[in-house]
């Protein structure tokens, strides 16, 4: 008996050690990099982004490690590299978008050329995925463990295949009218992929929320938000500026330098990362840190 508890104790205290190295390196990371993000001009600026929000992400995941064990980088190293490269074409997604929305820009004082900044732009993109999946494991270790009650519902096919056809329309109305259909294009990905993965037996949002099982709604909903305020906040006090057109609410209240109704964007970007997170991992038998519990499918 006492070996187990030496045992147990020992875990504990590697699963400590462990993740404060890895909390320890995020906020240096954070502390050096934002005050340089915020002071500075160069054509390295948007590098500093990246290690910004590298640092916030290897912090998250320390504070989960320790508070759970299985953090996104334990469950899987590789996956959890993979998601950066996954996270990068996600958000050019998007940016083919803007080129027909012209929803932002990017004004950055001593730019590079144009390849050196389509780089650094593709390094920044490359934390988006990483920093929702390490918020919403935050989220998901905060709430109280409470098993869901057993209910083999699914969304009826005419139903899955209606809302993808959704998703391909709302595209289409991007495409054709988007000063007025703008806001569509963030649920795009999330209508096309979520019912695709229910209907192949993957993780689906819809699904969950079908049998009445809000947890992971509710998780990477409030994931959204949070990465979106930080980003606003992080993107407010450098001399990089996103500059946003958003017809209808330009004149609305800002929080930074996002409309106040702009951030409801972040909703469904969220729902749609967590549909391409379990769509890469199943579809490219990628070793993804998985976006929900397993056992809600």
């Amino acid at each position: 008996m006492s070996v187990t508890r030496e045992g147990a104790r020992g875990r504990r205290a590697a699963r400590t050690g462990t993740g404060r190295v890895r909390i320890a390196a995020g906020l240096a990371m954070i502390a050096v990099s934002w005050p340089l993000y915020w002071t500075t001009v160069g054509p390295f600026l948007l590098v500093l982004f990246c290690v910004l929000w590298t640092g916030y992400v290897l912090c998250v995941d320390g504070v989960v490690h320790r508070r759970t064990g299985r953090s996104a980088l334990d469950r899987s190293p590789l996956g959890f590299a993979a998601l950066f490269l996954l996270s990068s074409g996600f958000w050019w997604l998007y940016e083919l978008f803007n080129l027909a929305t012209h929803n932002w820009a990017y004004v950055v004082p001593d730019q590079p050329g144009p390849a050196l900044f389509r780089l650094e732009k593709t390094l920044c993109f490359a934390t988006v995925l990483p920093a929702l999946v390490e918020t919403a494991d935050l989220l998901r270790s905060l709430r109280p463990a409470r098993p869901e009650p057993a209910d083999d519902r699914t969304v009826p096919r005419p139903v899955l295949a209606a809302v993808a056809v959704l998703g391909a329309l709302c595209a289409g109305a991007v495409l054709v009218r988007p000063h007025d259909a703008y806001m569509l294009m963030w649920f795009v990905v999330f209508l096309v992929l979520d019912p695709l993965n229910a209907r192949a037996g993957g993780r689906s949002l819809l699904v969950q929320i079908r049998r009445g099982h809000w947890g992971e709604f509710a998780v990477w909903s409030l994931a959204g938000l949070g990465c979106g305020f930080l980003w606003e906040m992080w993107n407010s006090g450098t001399a990089a500026q996103w500059i946003y057109d958003t017809p209808g609410v330009n004149g609305a209240p800002h929080l930074f330098r996002m409309p106040l109704p702009g951030f409801a964007g972040y909703l469904p970007f969220a729902w749609s990362a967590y549909a391409v997170v379990e769509a890469a991992a199943r579809v490219l038998r990628l070793p993804l840190p998985a976006p929900g519990a397993p056992a809600d499918r």
